[in-house]
């Protein structure tokens, strides 16, 4: 197990599992868009989780952004995408670093990747929410997660249905449960509720 898998595990007590918001005590899902045109989607998940983020008491530059792919040795496979992919990250191929490789019972789950330089919170949450738009984005193989080592918090955008933010304290979610309960997926709201509320 790398460093980087070691730390996760002993900090948040596993390692990025797929569910992720199911895997926490301390989980919330937003929904970010509703239905309408792409453009218009865009804008509101884009709107909705940097309002989000920004309610977190972490600075842009103390996230640490860790690129998740279904790729087996996903850092070697980039040989084979276009350069202009990571442009959205605003890295080159250069700077990818692998973190590790996620296994569960023994089966292949996730290559993980970080960034050098840091992409701006921004640059990721755009990559996340038009992942599935290509006449927006050029689609990028790979799901950002934004985690903040200190106040033990993962952020993860998974498209523009959604993001969860999870935690290990219950203290470090509530001020966001209440003041965007509003946002939140309304089909896991009573998980929700019966922890926030």
């Amino acid at each position: 197990m790398s460093d980087f898998l070691a730390r996760l595990e002993a900090t948040f007590g596993n390692c990025l599992p797929e569910a992720l918001f199911y895997n926490f005590d301390f989980s919330l899902r937003f929904e970010l868009s509703q239905r309408g045109d792409w453009p218009t989607r865009i804008l509101q998940a884009c709107s909705r989780a940097r309002t989000i983020l920004d309610s977190l008491p972490t600075a842009d530059d103390e996230w640490e952004v860790v690129l998740a792919s279904y790729g087996e040795d996903f850092a070697s496979s980039l040989a084979g995408f276009a350069p202009e992919l990571l442009n959205i990250y605003g890295c080159e191929k250069e700077g990818l670093r692998v973190l590790g490789e996620i296994y569960v019972d023994g089966e292949f789950q996730r290559s993980l990747v970080t960034l050098d330089p840091p992409p701006s919170t921004s640059a990721c949450l755009l990559a996340a929410v038009a992942a599935d738009c290509p006449a927006l984005v050029s689609p990028f193989p790979a799901s950002p997660y934004l985690i903040d080592w200190q106040r033990e918090v993962i952020v993860w955008p998974y498209d523009d249905r959604g993001m969860d933010v999870v935690a290990t304290s219950r203290a470090t979610l509530q001020p966001i449960y209440d003041r965007f309960r509003q946002w939140l997926l309304e089909s896991d709201l009573a998980r929700m509720d019966s922890t926030f509320a």
